[in-house]
């Protein structure tokens, strides 16, 4: 299970900051083939050339009036325009905290304090010709490169897998070789030197749906939505986008093609809504993980059951989604990944309502759970999916293309919410995990000030999807007992994290699961032992070796044919075609949102259409969206905008509160002390001493204890009395048995009898107890089976339910309660089974604790073997604890006082 993670332990982890910013793609080396760099002239991708700095100054990075642009490798470097230590986010600066001193969080040159440790193990001579070279051997692997291991880099670092595919050591050769069992392994198996090779944890893709990969991207129009449902369902004037699922004979191909696309951009793991035998490893599907043997993810489209895509106006989360998903239905997962809050708009926001503690009978974050999209989420939603370790799976292009925002990622990080990455599909979002990354990544330094360090994004693709996939002790991490689900990258040009965030389909040297080697360069493939059948393929001028017919039991030419002129699996020379732009744009206003084109300048330094002198975050994209109404998102209203506020809950404040689920209202009374849980009184104000809080008491002079009711009203005095919900065999004498405890008649005009379903914390019947009449006092009144009420005296009171068995669910748990709906008052409840404590009932709005005092304890119950019933003892007893008022009684007596 994740577990939370606070501010501080948040901060600490942001990493190594880039000191040069990017223009562009801001592309080196091969990436800039066309450009010569080095030769004085800017072209081709090149961002700058010599003093060719494209009309740029230092104004365009923020700091006016200052010197120092310069170019460094065709890559404009910012870092000169700024002043360290003024307390602005200037040039290539990753912060300014206003001092130069270190190990604050924020050094001495305005970078951040990388975490991870570079460990020079031995120098590795160049090779002749090729990236690699194998010397061939058992069936075990001992990779060695610059190995990403987690928060430490191995130069000339190595990893040692055993014959099953399991990682066995991951350091220097010298450590290996001083342990004989680790040299032994070693020194027999085949060994894979890739002198400039990155060797990294296989990229796992949390978020796709893969049967929908025969459709190309999408054309994009213009066209912005602030809801998912508008773009699928046709809603609020928009234009739907076409799309459609796999089908006919070659289905299963198409989905294996798809899967090929992101294994050749060095994914060996996905999240995909389907998938197919061999190949990747799909783990929301038990089947098809590859020999994996953890329990498949729970991936939930529509955990609000709203597919229909109804229109809904924010209002009662009972009413707008009565079947949403509840705990209990997701109880038996490790983890659990739906789509929560796909939009900007109020609806997008509400979805968050009703799935989270302010419906808890429906709250899903939890510390298994990764709420995919979440563009429509603000700081306090944030701050609880902090507290509770729910965790963030963030699709940029997607979001971008489709609403021209995107999740607002760096107020999460600064919170402490585990962020992961997914492609969300093809049609709006990325062919593959490394074009998702590019995207991550041009967003980062050109929108978010570089917030996010090239180790952050990577991490969002290896053990933080590993995190939130629940697979973190199998995959996601380069680490002995770990399966080695392995991709290495030419590391040639761009070096450590930067070879996967910079990599071409080219770069991808090998792709292995397992230790099997599935795809890399053909010289590589080739002289792997064991390989089997494999196909060479040119890609981008490179010829690498695929061997698919062991995964899928056919040649790449074959599987090629059978897809016909689908969507490619790679692309050279730059973005694929049609791929959607993760510049983030809105071209009209809704609901007082902001416009803009992503441009960047000297007026608006990160493109999000607001004047950086009246942006509340001028280095970090926040522009209004339709939900906000009308201002840039300020929870705390100090000025500073959510989306660079160190602490967005705090006003004026580095020293951050966060969310806490025991304290609901913030008040600082926790919630089991609380006098009003869910309203903020600091106070504790208790005038009557009821352990009612004036600010919830609705008599606080008066007191009435727990649920009763205030003194002087009608119904003082209602108890539940007796209950009998399960019978020996089959259910069909259930009842409930209402009691007047009171001095005084009480007309029952009003009152209701509500019975509560646990699994969904909701009403599942509701018996109107007026045609009863009034109920004098010390008289009783039955409410049940035909064959209950039939056989008692006719001087008993009794309400008919007809002669359908299970008329009161037999707990696990369930509950009971009496409503006075014309009052609006709640008299009495009764949770068996368990504790119902925060469920709807029907005739009063909010939530409610159908727990008197204390829970019953587990003794106390119903049974389908031996004859009783739940009752009051002594008759007609109501302390306020449950435990102590209720009993098993031997003899059920509807109508008749209890006999335990």
């Amino acid at each position: 299970m994740r577990k939370p993670l606070g501010v501080l332990s948040a901060l600490s982890a942001l990493l190594a900051s880039v000191s040069f910013l990017y223009c562009g793609r801001g592309v080196t080396g091969d990436d800039a083939l066309a450009g010569s760099c080095g030769d004085g002239v800017r072209d081709g991708d090149e961002a700058c050339d010599g003093d060719d700095l494209g009309g740029l100054t230092c104004a365009d990075f923020g700091a006016p009036g200052a010197a120092g642009l310069a170019c460094h490798a065709c890559v404009v470097d910012a870092s000169g325009c700024a002043t360290c230590g003024n307390g602005t986010l200037e040039g290539g600066e990753a912060c300014d905290d206003g001092n130069v001193a270190d190990g604050d969080g924020c050094e001495s040159d305005c970078t951040r304090p990388s975490t991870a440790t570079v460990v020079v193990c031995q120098d590795l001579a160049p090779l002749p010709s090729g990236a690699c070279a194998v010397t061939a051997g058992d069936g075990g692997r001992v990779l060695v490169g610059t190995v990403l291991a987690p928060n430490t880099i191995y130069r000339g670092g190595q990893v040692v897998v055993d014959t099953s595919g399991r990682i066995t050591f991951v350091g220097c050769k010298a450590d290996c070789d001083a342990d004989p069992a680790c040299a032994a392994s070693a020194a027999s198996a085949t060994a894979i030197t890739c002198p400039a090779g990155v060797v990294s944890p296989g990229l796992i893709n949390t978020h796709d749906h893969i049967t929908f990969t025969q459709n190309d991207p999408y054309t994009d129009t213009g066209e912005r939505y602030e809801h998912r449902h508008e773009w699928r369902k046709h809603q609020n004037g928009h234009a739907s986008i076409p799309t459609s699922a796999v089908g006919g004979t070659n289905a299963e191909e198409l989905v294996s093609w798809g899967e090929l696309r992101f294994l050749l951009g060095g994914a060996t793991s996905t999240v995909g809504s389907g998938g197919q035998a061999g190949l990747l490893r799909n783990l929301d599907r038990a089947s098809l993980e590859e020999g994996l043997g953890k329990p498949e993810v729970n991936f939930d489209t529509f955990p609000l059951d709203d597919n229909d895509g109804q229109p809904v106006t924010p209002g009662s989360c009972a009413t707008d989604y009565p079947t949403a998903v509840t705990p209990g239905a997701i109880a038996a997962d490790d983890a659990y990944l739906p789509h929560v809050a796909e939009g900007i708009d109020a609806r997008a926001r509400h979805e968050f309502e009703c799935l989270s503690s302010q419906t808890p009978a429906h709250d899903i974050v939890l510390d298994k759970t990764a709420l995919i999209h979440g563009v429509g989420l603000t700081a306090p939603e944030l701050a609880e999916m902090a507290q509770k370790g729910t965790a963030l799976i963030w699709s940029p292009r997607s979001n971008v293309a489709l609403y021209g925002n995107t999740a607002a990622v760096t107020a999460a990080a600064r919170l402490g919410v585990l962020i992961a990455l997914g492609t969300d599909w093809i049609a709006t979002g990325s062919m593959n995990v490394l074009r998702e990354l590019r995207c991550a990544d041009e967003l980062n330094q050109a929108h978010f000030g570089s917030y996010f360090s090239d180790q952050d994004l990577w991490e969002m693709v290896t053990e933080n999807a590993a995190r939130v996939t629940a697979g973190e002790d199998t995959i996601g991490v380069l680490a002995a007992g770990r399966v080695a689900d392995i991709a290495i990258f030419d590391g040639a040009v761009h070096p450590d994290y930067r070879a996967i965030l910079d990599a071409d389909p080219e770069d991808v040297l090998v792709v292995m699961r397992a230790g099997k080697v599935l795809y890399g360069e053909a010289t590589v493939v080739a002289d792997v032992p064991g390989t089997g059948t494999c196909d060479t393929v040119d890609v981008c001028g490179r010829p690498k070796r695929l061997c698919l017919t062991a995964e899928l039991g056919m040649s790449y030419a074959t599987l090629r044919g059978l897809v016909g002129g689908t969507y490619d699996v790679f692309f050279c020379d730059g973005a694929p075609p049609g791929e959607p732009s993760c510049v983030p744009t809105r071209p009209a206003s809704v609901a007082g949102s902001t416009v803009y084109d992503g441009t960047l300048s000297a007026d608006d330094g990160d493109g999000d259409g607001i004047p950086n002198a009246s942006d509340a975050c001028p280095t970090i994209f926040d522009p209004v969206r339709p939900m906000d109404g009308g201002a840039q998102a300020d929870f705390d209203t100090d000025g500073v905008g959510d989306a660079c506020d160190p602490c967005p809950l705090d006003a004026d404040t580095t020293v951050c509160s966060t969310f806490d689920p025991d304290d609901l209202d913030g008040d600082g009374a926790p919630n089991a002390t609380d006098n009003c849980p869910g309203i903020g009184n600091g106070d504790q104000l208790d005038t009557d001493g009821d352990d009612k809080g004036d600010a919830c008491d609705p008599c606080p002079t008066e007191p009435n204890p727990g649920v009763q009711a205030c003194p002087g009203s009608a119904s003082t005095g209602l108890v539940l009395n007796e209950v009998d919900y399960d019978q020996v065999g089959t259910d069909a004498g259930e009842y409930v048995e209402i009691y007047n405890a009171g001095s005084t008649p009480i007309p029952l005009a009003g009152i209701h009898l509500v019975a509560v379903n646990g699994a969904n914390g909701e009403s599942y019947s509701d018996v109107d107890l007026g045609p009863a009449g009034t109920l004098q006092p010390g008289e009783y009144l039955v409410v049940g089976a035909t064959s209950v009420v039939s056989a008692l005296p006719p001087s008993v009171r009794t309400l008919d339910l007809g002669s359908a068995g299970n008329l009161v669910q037999n707990g696990s748990p369930d509950g009971l309660a009496l409503v006075d709906v014309t009052g609006q008052a709640l008299l009495d409840t009764l949770s068996y089974g368990g504790a119902l404590t925060a469920v709807t009932l029907s005739g009063l709005p909010g939530t409610h604790s159908l727990v008197e005092g204390t829970v019953l304890p587990g003794a106390v119950s119903d049974s389908n073997t031996v004859l009783r019933s739940l009752c009051r003892s002594p008759n007609g007893s109501d302390t306020g604890d449950a435990a102590t008022d209720w009993r098993v009684c031997a003899t059920p007596t509807p109508g008749a006082a209890n006999v335990l």
